[in-house]
């Protein structure tokens, strides 16, 4: 099969840690430009993964014929950029959050090839621990899903922690990887969501040491942990705990629980890029209910893997998915339900904060 004509817009830190290097090296694709509101730095990651074209015009990246556009650009530009892509009939992988809210993703459903043509980066859906882990699951009616990091807000004072730009806080940004795992682990029903946010303070001393960024201290108007319930009618629910400043941590880790009427299903790991690890190792954990464990597994043995694995397997499954015309995964649906009950949790904290 041809080469995907892929363009790139956005040269910010994912895209130069994450999509970049692995799209870099795969012979499946040809970045054919990158796109950047900041030339220079559209330049620069051109001339570092070898990429011939660099512009500030997304209708200039657009004359490379794309096949695949990938959206790397802070929350409040993904919609107009999904639209013109999907309007001009490219593929499109957006990373989360979709949108800034779900009445701003609705507006993309007029488009006839919303469902066919767009997917939702929610890259650790592709992690080897989270797919043997779903893979083991089976008729939960509740689950808990946390992310917690004691010292990982995302520098301080850049887009990420403006809430004008980004949306919000630690809920649209991990929180959204959560949720996303939270409803492939527990089929919900018609739901009611409650929940808190909390933040550390305005000023923040120092962000997470993995960004390797210049950006490690300014202001963050958004929350830094939320609390969140889902639960149905026939009492099903979900609990939902992510921090990006929790003192109360002694080190950064992802949990997954599910149970069933017989079994406990655990998945103790650490997503992203952090080493400051809770576990030596992922693992998997089944319980019975009057014997205890019953299995354990370790999905990629004593050692974590790198950050990339997840980013491979996702455009392993995204370009073979193109290529073959076959139905995306984490189509638009999928960053609805998520962005729903973000939605919610924001709208009806703000009601409360007013009063």
């Amino acid at each position: 099969m041809r080469k995907l004509r892929v363009g790139l817009i956005g040269s910010g830190w994912i895209a130069m840690n994450a999509h970049l290097p692995v799209l870099s090296v795969r012979d499946d694709v040809s970045v054919v430009g990158i796109c950047d509101v900041d030339l220079s730095k559209a330049s620069e990651a051109a001339t570092r993964f070898g990429i011939s074209f660099a512009t500030d015009k997304v209708v200039e990246l657009m004359e490379k014929k794309l096949d695949l556009a990938i959206v790397t650009t802070p929350t409040n530009t993904h919609i107009s950029l999904i639209e013109y892509f999907l309007k001009e009939n490219v593929y499109v992988l957006c990373e989360k959050p979709l949108g800034m809210s779900s009445m701003e993703i609705d507006k993309l459903l007029a488009l006839p090839n919303a469902y066919t043509h767009l997917s939702v980066g929610y890259v650790n859906r592709f992690r080897r621990d989270v797919i043997q882990f779903l893979d083991e699951i089976n008729n939960v009616h509740s689950c808990s899903v946390v992310w917690r990091r004691f010292n990982g807000i995302p520098r301080p004072g850049s887009w990420i922690t403006t809430k004008e730009i980004s949306g919000g806080g630690v809920l649209m940004d991990i929180g959204s990887h959560m949720l996303d795992l939270a409803f492939e682990c527990c089929n919900m029903g018609c739901y009611s969501p409650s929940g808190t946010l909390s933040s550390s303070g305005a000023i923040q001393e120092k962000g997470a040491t993995w960004f390797h960024s210049s950006e490690t201290k300014g202001e963050v108007n958004t929350e830094d942990t939320a609390i969140v319930k889902l639960q149905d009618e026939r009492n099903r629910h979900i609990e939902l705990h992510v921090s990006w400043n929790d003192s109360t941590c002694d080190a950064d880790y992802t949990q997954i629980i599910c149970h069933s009427k017989e079994r406990t299903y655990e998945l103790r790991t650490l997503f992203g890029y952090s080493e400051q690890r809770r576990w030596p190792f992922p693992e998997i954990i089944i319980y019975e209910n009057e014997k205890g464990i019953v299995k354990r597994e370790q999905p990629y043995g004593e050692k974590y893997p790198s950050p990339l694995e997840a980013f491979i397997n996702m455009y392993d499954d995204l370009i073979t998915k193109i290529q073959n015309n076959d139905v995306l995964s984490c189509q638009i649906d999928t960053g609805r339900r998520v962005a729903n009950v973000i939605d919610y949790i924001y709208t009806e904290n703000m009601k409360n904060y007013e009063k």
